[in-house]
């Protein structure tokens, strides 16, 4: 709101690298700015709905759905650690 000096835009932005930052960093990682799920997080926010599921391999499957842009991201972790990379999206 451009009548205001508080920015809600600015405060959203940095909620999401807050957020990121925690829950997508995996075994290993010290923060989950970097990885491909926070990388996605901070730019589009939460997901509408979120699927998880396993392939033949065993590999976990992680499904983004934002509705309102249509749009999918599939992630998948193939070492068990929590260490999701982007497949499709």
């Amino acid at each position: 709101t451009p009548e205001t000096e508080f920015n809600e835009l600015m405060e959203e932005y940095y909620s999401r690298i807050d957020y990121a930052a925690l829950e997508f960093r995996g075994i290993g990682k010290k923060n989950g700015l970097s990885t491909d799920r926070g990388k996605i997080y901070i730019k589009h926010g939460k997901p509408d709905k979120i699927e998880r599921s396993s392939d033949m391999r065993g590999y976990v499957i992680e499904t983004w759905i934002y509705k309102k842009m249509n749009q999918k991201f599939v992630f998948i972790d193939k070492q068990g650690t929590g260490n999701f990379i982007l497949i499709e999206g």
